[in-house]
């Protein structure tokens, strides 16, 4: 990941830090740890003062996890997300596969149930990655829907909130 970051001049971007822990704590060798961190993006960096400057009437509710989940800014900007790439798909999945494989040994033996489970997960990271991309283009002032040119900045006053599970901070 990090050589076609290099390879490419491009960043590494995930919503929140966990992934590029994640990563970290796996990695052996400073040196693509050093590298990781220097193409490394947060997302929320970008998507936070984006919520604050554009809907400040909008309040995330806090849950599992922080407020700031990138379901809810999809839905703020109306950013459909199919039922089957909802909650609890990415958990189940991954359940389900190291279940089938401490069972059966090695994918070629894994039941079609937990294949399935599994396409579902990818799916649903796949899905991840393109929406978080595109809420950050959004956020950054860029043009929507999976564009993956450069972008001028343009006037935010087009985006306004779906009708999402957020309360309206008083004034």
């Amino acid at each position: 990941m990090v050589e076609l970051a290099e390879e490419g001049d491009r960043l590494l971007v995930s919503w929140a830090t966990h992934d590029r822990k994640i990563v970290e704590e796996h990695v052996t060798g400073p040196d693509l740890v050093e590298r990781l961190t220097a193409r490394y993006r947060n997302a929320l960096n970008t998507a936070r003062p984006w919520l604050r400057e554009i809907h400040p009437e909008i309040e995330l509710p806090k849950g599992w996890g922080g407020a700031h989940k990138l379901a809810l800014y999809a839905r703020i900007q109306d950013i459909a997300i199919p039922a089957k790439y909802g909650p609890g798909i990415a958990a189940s999945g991954i359940k389900a596969m190291r279940k089938a494989l401490a069972e059966h040994g090695s994918y070629a033996n894994v039941p079609p149930e937990a294949r399935a489970a599994w396409k579902a997960l990818l799916g649903h990271n796949r899905l991840d990655c393109r929406v978080c991309g595109e809420v950050v283009r959004v956020a950054a002032g860029c043009p929507g829907r999976y564009a993956s040119s450069g972008c001028p900045r343009r006037s935010q006053s087009s985006v306004s909130p779906r009708n999402a599970k957020v309360s309206s901070r008083s004034s």
